[in-house]
């Protein structure tokens, strides 16, 4: 199957959209220090204004879109200091981002042109032609709008995993599982 070729211009209703999850640092020997309970960290949602998203698919997550994201966010995650490990994505769709009466979000599409215009844009990392933001009301603080993202993907969003990665360990496995359940029986209760 062909992959999925974006509106540079919008982003559809329909489209699902993911931000990228790395690894957080965490005290190294502290023994006493409970995990937090919650399935994703704020920190993965802040940003100085706005949050970068990757669309990943005009429905439904696509693997060959995220086949060829994943490099881009590993190259990321290796920019990053210290660095971090990508783990996949968190992903949900534009409407349920878009229309949530709590915060007016705004969600754009802003591609990324790569530093080698002349390469093949596939090959060339540096470019994202599936790289999107949403910024939140002016004068909205960025730690309030991560916490608002954060609610939001953990209520209505789903983990994605990289085709690219190494198959998730079974622990992994197991905690994503357990985190799904969690995740469906908070919504059911609602």
């Amino acid at each position: 199957m062909a992959k999925w070729v974006p509106n540079a211009e919008e982003v559809g209703p329909g489209e699902t959209v993911g931000r990228r999850l790395f690894d957080q640092p965490s005290l190294v020997g502290a023994t006493d220090q409970k995990a937090a309970l919650r399935s994703l960290d704020y920190r993965n949602f802040e940003d100085d204004r706005e949050v970068s998203l990757d669309r990943l698919g005009k429905g439904n997550p696509e693997k060959a879109v995220m086949r060829y994201l994943t490099p881009r966010a590993e190259a990321a995650g290796r920019a990053r200091k210290p660095s971090r490990t990508f783990d996949g994505w968190t992903a949900i769709t534009v409407k349920k981002l878009a229309e949530h009466k709590g915060m007016k979000l705004t969600i754009a599409a802003s591609p990324i042109v790569g530093q080698n215009p002349a390469e093949d844009a596939d090959k060339d990392i540096s470019a994202n032609k599936f790289h999107c933001h949403v910024s939140g009301p002016d004068g909205s603080e960025p730690y309030f709008l991560a916490l608002h993202l954060q609610m939001l993907f953990e209520r209505h969003g789903t983990l994605e995993m990289s085709p690219n990665s190494s198959p998730p360990s079974l622990l992994k496995k197991a905690l994503l599982g357990i985190i799904g359940i969690f995740m469906r029986l908070a919504e059911k209760s609602r």
